[in-house]
Order: C-alpha cells, then sequence, then structure tokens
C-alpha cells in the first residue's frame, strides 16, 4: 500500500462528525446567554458583536417585520416555559 493510499484511509469515517458535534455540545453553554440577550432585543442584530441589522442591512425590507413578529413570538413561547 503506497503512502497516498494509507493517508486517505480512515477508520472510522464518520469520526470527525462525532468530534465536532462533541466539540459543540461542550462550548454550546457559552452561546446560551448571548443568544438569550439577542432575542431580547426590539431589533436584530448579528454576530457576536451585536452589530444592529440597520447598520448592515442585511435582511430584506420585506422580512424585517416578519422577523420582528417571529422574535415575538418566541419570547411569548419562552415565557411560558
Amino acid at each position: 500500500m503506497s503512502l497516498r493510499e494509507t493517508d486517505c484511509q480512515m477508520n472510522d469515517p464518520y469520526e470527525h462528525v462525532r468530534k465536532n458535534r462533541a466539540r459543540w455540545d461542550a462550548i454550546a453553554k457559552d452561546y446560551v446567554a448571548a443568544g438569550e440577550r439577542a432575542w431580547k432585543c426590539s431589533t436584530p442584530c448579528w454576530g457576536i458583536w451585536g452589530i444592529p441589522e440597520s447598520r448592515l442591512h442585511l435582511i430584506p425590507d420585506d422580512l424585517v417585520g416578519y422577523n420582528q413578529r417571529m422574535r415575538e413570538r418566541v419570547r411569548e413561547i419562552v415565557d411560558v416555559m
């Protein structure tokens, strides 16, 4: 078997998926507080820096109102939980 063939072989073809999932599961708790703060904002914001949508204009105008209605609905659901 050549070096090239052994480099391409994997014992577990899904090992990278399991490692990735384990890593994200381990750090997910660090994102909860930031996510909850973002969901409570009256206007959408982006990324870990919380850049407001009004500055970036990533959401088409016809979806901004929809997004705000969905955020309100999510708040209602969270409040019930």
